[in-house]
């Protein structure tokens, strides 16, 4: 009889004892994809790594910087829309074609509370490090028979980007979404530049 009780008692240990192992491995698992999830994830062939400073996210996009065929270090592009939300958000009738020179044309001043100089830099930065160069000019239009691609920002009743002609585009800006908007065409850059294995030369690399 006092073995029976033993027996049941030692059981109930080891059941006990397996149920906590159980919920030991569960959390785990729970806390280790939702650590891999915060982490980062990979859209569009783009792996993007998440940076949170105070409330805001940054989705980051990682280059390799190289000098000559050496390499050197990482270089990091941000964005502040979260990509996949920001291809249902902004929609793009084309394909983006990127030549070595681009020219940019605003058909006004979109200030938009400070956005407007931010997002407008943060495009070039990302033009700039790829090597291609922007040409503001308001008297270059449209021309896909010359090697450039012109981008036409503008005023819309929708944020969205559409190609006009062979390589040439308009950004149109509704509500100052100029941010969404200039987001929209870096992360379609940036698709361009990891389908083709982009890299960055190093003297590209801005310097503060």
């Amino acid at each position: 009889m006092a073995r029976k009780k033993e027996i049941k008692r030692y059981n109930n240990i080891l059941k006990n004892f397996l149920i906590i192992i159980c919920l030991a491995i569960v959390v785990f698992v729970v806390v280790f994809f939702a650590l891999k999830k915060e982490a980062g994830f990979t859209y569009r062939g783009i792996d993007f790594g998440l940076e949170k400073v105070g409330n805001l996210t940054f989705y980051r996009a990682t280059f390799p910087v190289l000098k000559g065929i050496d390499y050197v270090t990482d270089y990091n592009l941000f964005i502040r829309n979260d990509p996949r939300k920001l291809d249902k958000k902004v929609s793009f009738d084309g394909n983006m074609t990127i030549y070595r020179d681009v020219v940019i044309n605003l058909t006004q001043n979109f200030q938009c509370d400070g956005y407007g100089i931010i997002s407008l830099a943060n495009l070039a930065k990302t033009y700039s490090i790829f090597g291609i160069n922007i040409i503001n000019n308001q008297s270059i239009g449209c021309n896909s028979s010359l090697s450039y691609s012109f981008i036409e920002i503008t005023s819309g009743n929708k944020t969205e980007l559409v190609q006009t002609d062979k390589s040439c585009y308009q950004l149109k800006i509704n509500d100052c979404e100029i941010l969404d908007g200039t987001e929209k065409i870096i992360l379609e850059t940036i698709a361009i530049a990891k389908k083709q294995n982009a890299t960055v030369d190093l003297d590209n690399v801005p310097t503060i």
